[in-house]
């Protein structure tokens, strides 16, 4: 079953709008919470890959999917925030790993969090606005 969805057309079509759209709520969540005037475009760089590396593990990691068993629209939902802020809170941590060393006291904790918030709120408009009602999801 795992071979078949790591060469299934529709899996990777999926896994692959997943990571497209978190690389773009990715770049406008950073885009926002900075200055408009201090942009720092190879960040942005950054987190598009990042956000979209990260979606792609994230999808690697649920499978195996069970995909024939229907998850009511808010729970689905409520999953997706969950993925969605994960996927994020590594992003921006992977983006601060730019000069290879981490340190959490002199991290930018408020505009990392701002920027994870502002990304699951557009997961939940994008969810609200173009989602069926009934959906799908990984079964762990």
């Amino acid at each position: 079953m795992l071979q078949e969805k790591l060469t299934s057309k529709v899996w990777w079509k999926g896994a692959g709008e997943r990571a497209l759209s978190q690389a773009a709520q990715s770049v406008l969540a950073v885009i926002i919470v900075t200055s408009f005037t201090a942009i720092n475009w190879l960040l942005v760089l950054g987190v598009a890959i990042g956000g979209a590396i990260w979606s792609l593990i994230g999808s690697l990691a649920s499978l195996p999917e069970n995909n024939d068993v229907n998850v009511p629209y808010w729970k689905a939902l409520a999953y997706r925030v969950v993925r969605t802020a994960a996927i994020a809170l590594a992003t921006v941590l992977s983006a601060d790993l730019a000069d290879g060393v981490f340190n959490a006291l002199t991290f930018d904790w408020q505009t990392a969090l701002n920027s994870i918030g502002l990304t699951v709120f557009l997961a939940v408009v994008k969810s609200l606005v173009f989602a069926p009602r009934e959906s799908k999801i990984p079964i762990e």
